[in-house]
This record gives C-alpha cells, sequence and structure tokens, in this order.
C-alpha cells in the first residue's frame, strides 16, 4: 500500500523496511513521553489493566510491565 503525494508513490513499508535494517532500536529503549503521561494518569487514578494496541517494538509494554500492570495485547 502507498500514499500518493504530488504524483509519487510512497511506500511505507519499504521506508520502515530501510530504517530498521539499519538502526534496530530507531525509537529507543527507553518507554515514550506517551506511556509516562499514561501511567501518571493511570496510577492517578488507580487503574491496574492495560489494553495496548500497536505495541511497535514493545518498549512502552515493558515499561508498563515493570509498573506492575496487568497487560493485554
Amino acid at each position: 500500500m502507498g500514499k500518493r503525494l504530488r504524483g509519487i508513490t510512497i511506500v511505507l513499508s519499504e521506508v520502515w523496511n530501510k530504517i530498521y535494517k539499519s538502526d534496530s532500536i530507531f525509537f529507543g529503549e527507553e518507554p515514550s513521553n506517551f506511556a509516562l503521561l499514561c501511567f501518571n494518569h493511570m496510577k492517578t487514578n488507580d487503574a491496574k489493566k492495560v489494553l495496548e494496541l500497536g505495541a511497535g517494538h514493545g518498549r512502552d509494554m515493558t515499561f508498563l510491565h515493570q509498573m506492575k500492570l496487568k497487560l493485554s495485547h
């Protein structure tokens, strides 16, 4: 699948394949800022369970697991 932009078809899967081949930890190993923000909100509201969709490399899932939350994906 691709996206048309000014007459050029960009195939995103090819772009991501190149990125992952050259840098396996492109996004880093630390949890994302969004995961930290969500965790603080969950902690404030005494949440115990998380449904994580689109986990990518799993760095956020790893973090949430370390924080003792029950995970589903």
